[in-house]
């Protein structure tokens, strides 16, 4: 099922001049209780070469379904919600730090923790390594337990 098949059709325009188009300001989400199962869902990480259908297929048996995937992680613009691939990571360090700026200093560490620079033990995080860190931090994935996608399906169906 994709995601937008089931909802309501609006009218879109002034009344000479219309459009009939789905009505995509309806939002649907995964009760909290259902994510905060720890039963109900288990982890996978997000590799460079998928895309959330190849994960909705391998998973789900329907690449369709990818809309579980996002709904279930909270990800609502696939372009910056997913962790980038290496090649694309390393060309967004590179515009965003011309030249030596990657390797500079984004900010300091003692133990885990922020600190100053002047902090005693203080260790500098490059740029670089931040943005790796954040992109790498997008790949952990929250999957639905496919027992659950036909009662998930049935109840979007059913809001609609």
């Amino acid at each position: 099922m994709a995601y937008f098949t089931n909802f309501p059709q609006v009218l879109y325009g002034s009344p000479e001049a219309y459009s009939i188009i789905k009505d995509i300001s309806l939002k649907f989400s995964i009760l909290p209780i259902v994510i905060q199962s720890e039963l109900s869902w288990f982890d996978i990480v997000y590799q460079d070469h998928q895309t959330m259908e190849d994960l909705a297929q391998d998973y789900y048996g329907d690449p369709t379904l990818y809309w579980v995937i996002m709904v279930m992680n909270g990800i609502i613009d696939p372009f910056y919600d997913l962790p980038l691939r290496y090649n694309e990571l390393q060309d967004y360090i590179d515009s965003k730090y011309p030249g030596t700026e990657k390797y500079g200093a984004h900010h300091y560490t003692a133990d885990g923790i922020f600190v100053n620079a002047d902090y005693p033990g203080a260790k500098a995080v490059s740029n670089e390594s931040y943005e790796t860190t954040l992109n790498d931090s997008k790949r952990q994935i929250k999957m639905m337990d496919p027992v659950y996608i036909h009662t998930i399906i049935n109840n979007l169906r059913g809001l609609l």
